[in-house]
């Protein structure tokens, strides 16, 4: 709803104060205390109420209050006639105040894409040749966007770039709760399936926070469907490693664990992403609503498991379309450290590093990320012709593995050699075709490739190559880069020394074992 009186409008979706339809900048303490006097004009508000209510874990004096109430004045020119001081009270708004009703209209139902046995929350605004998808962190849902008013007019603000496409990662939301932790190949599955149910041709990508790395996975697997990638508050690692500062540490995720089981619901983890306004009334009650909507406390730890597990640092070199790299200099949630490193790795790619404390870009900041969007579908496109592609080469025989190829979603690629678009596909086929053919020897390696005269052409195939060559019968070695990719699979994989590559070049390599799970 919109509150008006004399050429005064308080919006309260935008946080706006207008005067004759203009905004007028007001001081966030300043309009907190308007709005909410303008709200409760058929009383007294006390100042403890003020303290309480608005900045109830904030130490503001009643000094803050006074400059507030002074400030508010101003921007209405009130002389005291609408705001009223009561003597050792408070404040009362006096006046006649109508109401407008535009709150937003109620949500479309929802949609399912099919990702193998797993449905897919998924729902579409607007219209267009482009598509934007919001790929959101943690365990948000799509509808927690819908609901807070300010965030669906930002949402449907969107629109002018083409149609807004939001899903509910698998384990959140309206999706299936699934019964083994997901990996990063599969969720990226899932965003490929939404994608090919309304048809889409071509994405801009808005990774948030943990849904980043998924952007790149699907950016560097399928470029030319890809206009580009804003990485907002993302990461390539969520966890701190020797060769990988930004990450989070032990302590801090044992933390997170321990909130998880004792507190969940509460909606601190959205509140924390959100700290501009994470004292507000309202938007503490969006959060745990939120949290509570978003995932079961069990499905909780499992996708912080899952996000533990996350490390893309080997994909930055292959990305090719258009990035930028989004970042608040004082995000405490996810440092900006970690949007430095992506863009210093990913070719080509632009860093913008805005002021401000939120994690997500949805309330402070919103203008910083429709800049960052304008800014990239502004690049030139890099090469399409490369992708991101899982080649498997076989050493001791041509077996025929036709049912094998088709089960794992692979191609045949020459004679020994195949191709997959993930390499937890390519894993699983050289496994079975291990399996049932013990006298063979498989590499798999994942590289960027490019089609050649109806083939596939690359160093990445030559790696695979040497692999399967260095492999004993009835072994499957792969290389440093799969297994980053593939962390969280359940496929068990022991270091195997180095292959040589040549020109004294050499590739750290594992072994294949059995499943551990």
């Amino acid at each position: 709803m919109a509150f008006r009186f004399d050429d005064v409008e308080i919006d309260p979706r935008r946080r706006e104060l207008r005067r004759d339809g203009e905004v007028r900048p007001l001081q966030p303490q300043a309009y907190a205390v308007l709005e909410y006097l303008v709200r409760h004009r058929d009383r007294v508000v006390t100042k403890q109420e003020l303290l309480d209510t608005l900045w109830p874990d904030a130490v503001v004096s009643e000094g803050s209050v006074h400059r507030a109430v002074s400030l508010a004045r101003q921007a209405i020119d009130d002389d005291g006639r609408r705001i009223k001081t009561v003597p050792k009270l408070g404040y009362r708004f006096v006046g006649e105040v109508s109401v407008q009703d535009d709150a937003p209209p109620a949500a479309a139902r929802p949609r399912f894409a099919r990702s193998g046995d797993v449905h897919i929350a998924y729902q579409t605004l607007g219209e267009g040749e482009l598509d934007v998808v919001l790929v959101s962190g943690w365990v948000l849902p799509m509808r927690a966007l819908l609901d807070e008013p300010t965030l669906r007019a930002h949402v449907e603000s969107l629109t002018r770039f083409g149609r807004v496409v939001l899903f509910d990662k698998r384990g959140t939301g309206l999706s299936d709760r699934v019964k083994s932790l997901p990996t990063l190949e599969e969720r990226m599955d899932d965003l490929r399936a939404v994608l090919d149910e309304i048809g889409s041709r071509e994405v801009v990508l808005v990774g948030y926070s943990e849904g980043g790395p998924l952007c790149l996975l699907y950016a560097t697997i399928c470029p030319e469907r890809t206009r580009g990638v804003l990485l907002a508050s993302s990461f390539a690692r969520w966890t701190a490693a020797p060769d990988y500062a930004p990450g989070w540490t032990a302590g801090e995720i044992q933390g997170l664990r321990d909130y998880i089981g004792t507190r969940w619901g509460a909606g601190d983890t959205v509140r924390a992403v959100v700290e501009s306004r994470a004292r507000e009334p309202a938007i503490q009650a969006w959060a745990a609503r939120a949290e509570q909507e978003g995932a079961s406390p069990g499905a909780a730890l499992e996708l912080l498991e899952m996000n533990s597990r996350i490390d893309v640092r080997a994909l930055l070199p292959a990305v090719s379309v258009p990035v930028v790299a989004l970042h608040h200099s004082r995000d405490r949630v996810i440092r900006s450290d970690s949007s430095r490193y992506l863009a210093a790795r990913i070719p080509g790619a632009r860093l913008v590093e805005a002021d401000g404390t939120d994690h997500l870009f949805v309330f402070e900041g919103w203008s910083d990320l429709v800049g960052a969007l304008d800014s990239l579908l502004a690049m030139p496109r890099r090469h399409e012709d490369w992708f991101l592609t899982t080649m498997v080469a076989l050493h001791g025989g041509a077996p025929d593995a036709a049912d094998l190829v088709a089960a794992h979603r692979g191609e045949r690629a020459g004679a020994g050699l195949y191709a997959f678009d993930g390499p937890q596909r390519a894993l699983g086929f050289a496994a079975a075709l291990a399996g049932r053919e013990p006298a063979l020897a498989a590499g798999v390696h994942t590289g960027e490739v490019s089609r050649d005269r109806g083939g596939l052409a690359g160093t990445s195939i030559e790696v695979a190559r040497r692999l399967a060559g260095a492999a004993r019968p009835g072994e499957v070695l792969v290389s440093r880069v799969v297994r980053d990719l593939v962390h969280g699979s359940g496929l068990a994989l022991a270091p195997r020394g180095e292959v040589p590559l040549g020109d004294g070049a050499a590739l750290e390599v594992l072994s294949l074992g059995v499943r551990e799970r």
